[in-house]
C-alpha cells in the first residue's frame, strides 16, 4: 500500500515537473524568438530606409563638356559626356541637366538610359534653363556627310567612329527627355536611328526635340525593282523607333531621316497608348531632279505595321507633311490599330495617302475619330483618306466631323461611316459623300495639292467652311505658337522674351491639349511567354532590346539582403520549434 502511494506521489511530482518544464521551455522559446525578431528587425530596417530614399531622391546632376568629369554634382564637377553619366547614382525622381552653352554644346556619345523611374517620380533629363547654359544640346552621331538620296551612284559612306543612335531608352520606364524649349535638344548624324524605344518600354515622355539625318546608307547590288536601281545607293531607317506603351511625344520636329519619321520597331509586339501632339513631321530635302530625296523607301510620317491589335493612338495639334508617301499609316496585314484619334491637325503634301488604315488589313479597325482636321492632297497619287473595311466589317467605326478634305484621286471611306454636314470636301476625283461638297476657299492656296513648306490653308472670310478644319493652317503658324509658348507640364515655366511670328499673321491662342482615350481592353503588354520565343534575326533582337531589371544594381543587393535576413529569421524559428518539440517529447 505504501509503495503504491509512493508511486502515485512520484507520478504527481513528475507530472508537476513536466508541466513546469513545458512552461519553462515555452517561456525560453518565446524569449529567444522575441530577441531574434528584434535583432533581425534592427538588421534590415536600415536597408529598407535606404531603398525608400532611393525611390524619392530628387537629386540634381549635371552634364557639361566643360565639367571635370568627377561626381556630376555641379557644373564644375559635371560629367563631361553623355556616356559618362554614373547611372548607379541615378534614382527615381532625379534630374540630369544638360549644358547647352550660350548658343550650343555638341555631345559626341550616345545617351543610353540604364535605370527606371517610377510612378510620380520619373527620371528627367533636360536642357538647363539658366543663362549661358540654355543654348542647344546637340547629340551628334559622327557622320558629317548627309545620307544618300535614292538612286545616288557615287557616295562615300562614313562609318568610322559613327554611332548607331543618339538616345537609347531600351526597355526602361518613366523617363522624361526634354529640351525645355522648341529644338532645345537636337539628334542628328547617326547611322541607324535617332532615338530607340524597345517593346517593354513604358511611360516615356519625349519633348522639345529635333531629330534629323539619322539612318542607314545601303548599296543595292541586286537587280533593279520598281523602287530601287541596281548598283546605286539609297537611305533607310527611321528618326524615332517607336515601341512599348503609354508614351507622350510632345513638341517634336522630325524630318529628313532615312525612311519614316516615326516607325514601329519590334514588329511582333503591339503599341498602345501613344499620343503625338504639338509636333511637325516632314521631309524637305530633294534629289537633283526635284523629287523627295528618300521617296524610293516609301517614307511615312507615322507607321505601325505589325504586332496584331494595337490601341489608343492619338495625333493632335500637329502638322504632318509635306514630303511623305503616307502621312499617318496605321495598319497592315499583321496589324490593326483601334481607338485612333486625329484631331486639330493639318496633313498635306503626301504622295499617296494622308491618312490610311492600309488596304491589307484583314479586320475592321474599331473606333476611329477624325475631327477638326484639314487634309489636302496633291491631285496626283492615290487618295486623300483610306479607311478599309474587310467583307462583313463595320464601316460605322469611322467618324469624321468638322473636317475639310481637299484634293487627291480618291476619298476611300465606308458609305455607312459616321459623317454629317459639318464636313467639307472638294477637288477629289472619286469621293464618298462625307458632308458638303464645296470649295472651302483657302486664302493663300487654291491648287489643292500643295507640297511647299510655305503652304497656307487659312480660310477666306467668305468661306462656307468657316470654323471647320484644323485651327492650325500652316507650318509657320504652328512654329509661331510653339515658339511663343515654351511652358511645359513637367518643367517650371521659363521666363524669356516671346519671339515674333515669322509672318504678319497674328499668333493664335495656344492649342488645346488632348488626352488619349482609355483602353477598355488593353492595359499592359503580354509577357514574353505569351508572345513565344524571340526572333533570332540580329536586327529584330536589337529592336526588342534587353529586359530592364526591376531595380538598379544597388537596390537589387538591398532586396537580396532583406530576403536573406527574412530567410534566416524563418530558419531560426524553425530550429527553435524543433528543439522545443524534441524537449517536449523527451519530457513525456
Amino acid at each position: 500500500m505504501l509503495n503504491e502511494e509512493n508511486k502515485n506521489a512520484s507520478r504527481s511530482t513528475l507530472v508537476y515537473l513536466s508541466q513546469n518544464k513545458r512552461i519553462l521551455l515555452a517561456g525560453i522559446f518565446f524569449f529567444i524568438s522575441l530577441l531574434s525578431f528584434f535583432f533581425l528587425l534592427a538588421r534590415f530596417k536600415k536597408p529598407l530606409q535606404i531603398k525608400q530614399r532611393a525611390q524619392t531622391s530628387g537629386s540634381i546632376y549635371y552634364v557639361s563638356k566643360s565639367g571635370n568629369n568627377t561626381d556630376g554634382l555641379s557644373w564644375r564637377t559635371a560629367w563631361n559626356e553623355l556616356d559618362q553619366i554614373n547611372w548607379n547614382l541615378i534614382r527615381p525622381g532625379d534630374t540630369v541637366l544638360l549644358d547647352g552653352g550660350s548658343t550650343n554644346m555638341v555631345y559626341t556619345s550616345t545617351l543610353t538610359v540604364k535605370t527606371d523611374g517610377v510612378v510620380n517620380a520619373p527620371i528627367t533629363i533636360r536642357l538647363a534653363t539658366e543663362a549661358g547654359k540654355n543654348g542647344q544640346a546637340r547629340i551628334f552621331g559622327g557622320r558629317s556627310i548627309l545620307l544618300p538620296y535614292c538612286h545616288q551612284k557615287e557616295y562615300s559612306y562614313q562609318t568610322d567612329g559613327v554611332r548607331a543612335r543618339g538616345i537609347n531608352i531600351d526597355n526602361h520606364k518613366y523617363i522624361i527627355i526634354d529640351g525645355t524649349k522648341l529644338r532645345g535638344v537636337v539628334i542628328y548624324g547617326h547611322n541607324y536611328n535617332g532615338i530607340q524605344l524597345n517593346v517593354y518600354s513604358s511611360n516615356i515622355t519625349l519633348r522639345n526635340l529635333e531629330i534629323y539625318d539619322n539612318g542607314l546608307a545601303v548599296y543595292h547590288t541586286n537587280s533593279s525593282t520598281a523602287d530601287l536601281v541596281q548598283n546605286t545607293w539609297y537611305p533607310d531607317r527611321q528618326g524615332l523607333g517607336l515601341a512599348g506603351s503609354d508614351h507622350l511625344l510632345d513638341r517634336l520636329i522630325i524630318h529628313d531621316n532615312g525612311q519614316d519619321s516615326i516607325q514601329q520597331v519590334g514588329y511582333k509586339f503591339p503599341i498602345n497608348n501613344v499620343t503625338l501632339k504639338n509636333s511637325w513631321l516632314y521631309n524637305e530635302r530633294k534629289d537633283p531632279s526635284g523629287q523627295v530625296w528618300n521617296y524610293c523607301v516609301h517614307p511615312d510620317g507615322i507607321q505601325i505595321y505589325g504586332g496584331g491589335d494595337s490601341y489608343n493612338i492619338t495625333v493632335a495639334d500637329s502638322v504632318i507633311g509635306p514630303g511623305f508617301m503616307h502621312g499617318v499609316l496605321l495598319g497592315d496585314s499583321n496589324a490593326v490599330v483601334h481607338n485612333v484619334t486625329i484631331r486639330n491637325s493639318l496633313l498635306f503634301g503626301a504622295g499617296n495617302l494622308n491618312i490610311s488604315t492600309n488596304s491589307k488589313i484583314t479586320k475592321t479597325a474599331n473606333n476611329w475619330l477624325i475631327e477638326n482636321v484639314t487634309s489636302d492632297k496633291p491631285n496626283r497619287g492615290y487618295g486623300n483618306i483610306l479607311f478599309r473595311v474587310p467583307a462583313g466589317g463595320d464601316g460605322s467605326q469611322l467618324t469624321i466631323r468638322n473636317s475639310i478634305l481637299t484634293g487627291g484621286y480618291r476619298l476611300d471611306v465606308p458609305t455607312n461611316g459616321n459623317y454629317d454636314e459639318s464636313n467639307y470636301y472638294y477637288g477629289i476625283q472619286t469621293a464618298t459623300d462625307v458632308g458638303i461638297e464645296a470649295d472651302p476657299k483657302y486664302t493663300h492656296h487654291n491648287s489643292y495639292g500643295a507640297i511647299s513648306l510655305e503652304a497656307n490653308f487659312t480660310l477666306a472670310p467668305s468661306s462656307p467652311a468657316s470654323g471647320k478644319g484644323s485651327k492650325i493652317t500652316s507650318v509657320v503658324q504652328l512654329l509661331s505658337v510653339l515658339d511663343s509658348n515654351q511652358n511645359s507640364t513637367d518643367i517650371p515655366p521659363k521666363t524669356e522674351p516671346t519671339k515674333s511670328p515669322a509672318t504678319t499673321t497674328p499668333a493664335p491662342s495656344p492649342l488645346p491639349s488632348v488626352k488619349p482615350k482609355p483602353s477598355p481592353t488593353i492595359s499592359t503588354l503580354p509577357s514574353r511567354a505569351e508572345q513565344g520565343p524571340l526572333p533570332t534575326i540580329d536586327e529584330e533582337v536589337q529592336e526588342i532590346g534587353t529586359l530592364a531589371p526591376a531595380f538598379s544594381p544597388t537596390d537589387s543587393k538591398e532586396d537580396i539582403r532583406v530576403n536573406k535576413l527574412s530567410l534566416y529569421f524563418n530558419r531560426i524559428l524553425t530550429f527553435l520549434r524543433s528543439i522545443f518539440l524534441k524537449l517536449k517529447f523527451l519530457s513525456l
